[in-house]
């Protein structure tokens, strides 16, 4: 009896570590689509160069943000929720600038 208890409580344990790193996984996917959405536009012409360069630079600014949160060893909920409203500001500025009608 003690057996399986103590064997649920240890696929209790790694689900709830496992559930609790998809978040950062989340982020990191965001970020690497985020700037895969970049380097197409730039290469299919729908992004001027400064607008490359602005959204670059946002990009580099949410990678601070996440280096910072991260630097205490913890990257708490209200940490990975801000991280996030960036990201979402961020995709927001990508799909304005690739659907502007600046000459390119």
């Amino acid at each position: 009896m003690k057996k399986v208890q103590f064997l649920t409580m240890t696929l209790m344990i790694f689900s709830a570590l496992a559930f609790g790193q998809n978040k950062p996984k989340v982020i990191n996917n965001s970020q690497k689509q985020q700037q895969t959405r970049i380097a197409e536009g730039a290469n299919s012409g729908e992004l001027t160069n400064k607008e490359v360069k602005h959204l670059e630079k946002e990009q580099k600014e949410i990678q601070e943000s996440k280096r910072e949160a991260k630097s205490d060893g913890k990257f708490t909920r209200n940490e990975r929720r801000e991280v996030r409203k960036e990201q979402k500001k961020a995709s927001k500025h990508i799909y304005k600038a690739k659907h502007d009608a600046d000459q390119k």
